[in-house]
């Protein structure tokens, strides 16, 4: 029995301390729980209706920093997220082109639902939509409600953050991108 514990065990031991040497068993530095560190794939393009009536583009804001951030207007915990949104917006430390662009990840969801959300979050003024389709949430891999992707001017994901984010991590963050 103790040879055949040795043997199950071995394998995952070679393979831990083979990406520990590799490096890719240690998270980045730049991390924090939650998030991924910067590695600068291209963003998805993206095109969906605003609850505004607009057509936003992800494309067509190329050259500027793009926040996604991913709700539904039932989550209690996107509120605040929300409101730390929009300080942000009109924060000093934010890039004065900064775009940000709500999606609501519930596809049942409809326009009122979303702009009730809006008015009583206090959020962003701007851009708000419903992913009906989920290409938005599928395309950007998102799993959780408060999910945040930034989006650097060159189209490249520069920051994901899959858990709640503060006024504070999302500040340093875009302070990057200026």
């Amino acid at each position: 029995m103790r040879a055949r514990f040795r043997i199950t065990l071995l394998p995952p031991l070679f393979l831990a301390l083979t990406l520990t040497l590799a490096g890719c068993g240690t998270p980045s530095s730049a991390a924090q729980p939650g998030q991924t560190a910067p590695s600068g794939p291209p963003a998805p393009d993206i095109s969906v209706a605003t609850i505004d009536g607009e057509q936003f583009a992800l494309a067509q804001q190329r050259g500027r920093p793009v926040l996604l951030f991913f709700m539904a207007a039932w989550c209690t915990t996107c509120v605040p997220v929300a409101q730390d949104i929009d300080r942000l917006t009109k924060g000093q430390d934010a890039p004065r082109d900064l775009v940000v662009l709500v999606v609501s990840a519930d596809a049942t969801e409809t326009a009122a639902d979303l702009a009730a959300f809006r008015q009583r979050a206090g959020g962003p003024s701007k851009h708000w939509a419903i992913d009906s389709k989920r290409q938005i949430t599928k395309a950007y891999g998102v799993t959780a409600l408060d999910t945040t992707v930034i989006i650097d001017r060159q189209g490249q994901i520069a920051f994901r953050n899959t858990t709640k984010p503060t006024l504070a991590s999302l500040t340093q963050q875009v302070r990057t991108l200026r």
